[in-house]
C-alpha cells in the first residue's frame, strides 16, 4: 500500500509539472517563468529538483 502511494505521488509530481504550462500555476509557472526570460541557471536548478524528487520518490517506493 505504501509503494502505492509514493507512486501515486510521483505520478501526481509529474503531472503538476505540465499542468503550470496550461495555467494552473504551482511550480511549474516558476518553469514557465525561468523559461520564457532566458534564466537558464533558475531552469536547470527547478528542473534538477524536480528530477531528483522523482528518482528519490521511485526509488524508495522500489524499496518497498
Amino acid at each position: 500500500m505504501l509503494a502505492f502511494t509514493l507512486f501515486r505521488f510521483e505520478v501526481n509530481v509529474r503531472a503538476a509539472a505540465m499542468l503550470g504550462f496550461v495555467g494552473a500555476g504551482g511550480k511549474s509557472d516558476a518553469l514557465d517563468t525561468a523559461i520564457s526570460l532566458f534564466q537558464m541557471r533558475d531552469l536547470a536548478t527547478l528542473v534538477v529538483l524536480t528530477l531528483c524528487l522523482v528518482l528519490l520518490v521511485d526509488t524508495i517506493g522500489d524499496r518497498m
